[in-house]
């Protein structure tokens, strides 16, 4: 009966130690926007967009790196960051179609949050043939 007690005594403590769950602090992953869209990208040529990385949770993670399902869809090297509580990074990521038609895929970006599991983000884009692209940037409005 005394070796029972010791085991209910050790159990007790042992589960008082950890913090319930509902009180440890969550890394809350965001990436805006939630889908990459691409839309037509000329064959052959690379179309660049900005993807925001937030964090809306109370506890860091770092970024360690980023890949793609897709082989025509690629995330330039980046030195790896920590996300702090309310934090944002943006990365680039490229779209480079080699052939006509629709791709979809995920990027992942592979972080040390929950275990190190990667946060995922749908990708989509449609390589074309032909396309104009005209960069805001190169327009020049005449008065």
């Amino acid at each position: 009966m005394r070796g029972l007690r010791w085991l209910v005594l050790a159990v007790a403590v042992g589960t008082a130690c950890e913090r319930p769950t509902s009180q440890q602090a969550r890394t809350g992953f965001a990436a805006r926007p939630e889908l990459l869209e691409f839309g037509a990208a000329a064959v052959g040529r690379t179309k660049a967009m900005k993807l925001r990385l937030a964090n809306q949770g109370r506890a860091s993670y770092r970024v360690e790196g980023a890949r793609s399902s897709l082989p025509n869809v690629s995330v330039p090297a980046f030195e790896p960051f920590t996300l702090t509580a309310g934090a944002e990074h943006e990365i680039e990521v490229r779209f480079t179609p080699d052939v006509e038609g629709a791709v979809q895929g995920q990027l992942e970006l592979l972080t040390d949050a929950s275990g190190g599991a990667a946060a995922q983000v749908p990708v989509s884009g449609r390589g074309v043939k032909a396309l104009v692209e005209v960069p805001e940037s190169a327009l020049v409005l005449a008065t």
